[in-house]
């Protein structure tokens, strides 16, 4: 299954995860039983259509090639009408950024997003198997069990992420506001007539 995750950037430039998909314990799925279309599906039914986007894809799993069209994962997103941009594929960088979110007090879970609570919890590093666990230091690899909700908060916040305010909606004039204006120029032009129909205007 695709991990997702949804968030935003208040005024203060603090960032809230808000929502995620799937909706059930992640651990517990195996194979996706959806196409790219219906995934695509599930993602505009989270969405609202009056609201803009930044959506960000992890490029490890946006840039392979699915074998039986030659096309990358983020190809065929874009041609189910989703557009995605290339995450930052920055481990150091990405634990740094999340960290001082965290410590700064700018990094919020919705309590809702059951998922991201369970994965940030236990995000770790891979430990050592075999004889050799005791003679080597701690692994430098993050451990692959609990890390896909972790990654998306990474590459969100790689995303510097800024509040913006909501654009204004541009005004376009329709039909009524045609007649409407069109009425209100007749009763000006009544205004200036004089009882015996000339233009007032050219009394002056």
């Amino acid at each position: 299954y695709p991990a997702l995750t949804w968030g935003f950037v208040n005024e203060d430039e603090i960032i809230f995860i808000c929502d995620e998909w799937p909706n059930a314990p992640y651990e517990t799925l195996r194979d996706c039983p959806l196409t790219t279309k219906e995934v695509c599906q599930a993602v505009r039914d989270k969405e609202d259509a009056g609201r803009r986007y930044i959506r960000i894809m992890d490029p490890n799993f946006a840039e392979k090639i699915h074998q039986n069209t030659g096309r990358t994962t983020r190809q065929e997103y874009a041609r189910n009408g989703l557009s995605y941009q290339l995450g930052i594929d920055n481990m150091t960088l990405g634990h740094d950024t999340v960290r001082d979110l965290l410590k700064a007090d700018r990094l919020y879970f919705f309590n809702t997003c059951r998922n991201h609570w369970h994965y940030m919890n236990r995000y770790s590093w891979k430990d050592w198997k075999g004889i050799a666990r005791e003679e080597r230091s701690i692994s430098e690899m993050v451990s692959d069990k609990f890390k896909d909700f972790a990654d998306n908060v990474r590459y969100f916040s790689l995303g510097w992420p800024k509040f913006r305010l909501p654009e204004k909606p541009e005004w376009r004039e329709d039909v009524r506001d045609a007649h409407r204006k069109a009425h209100l120029e007749a009763a000006e032009e009544a205004a200036r007539q004089t009882p015996d129909g000339r233009d007032i205007r050219s009394l002056v």
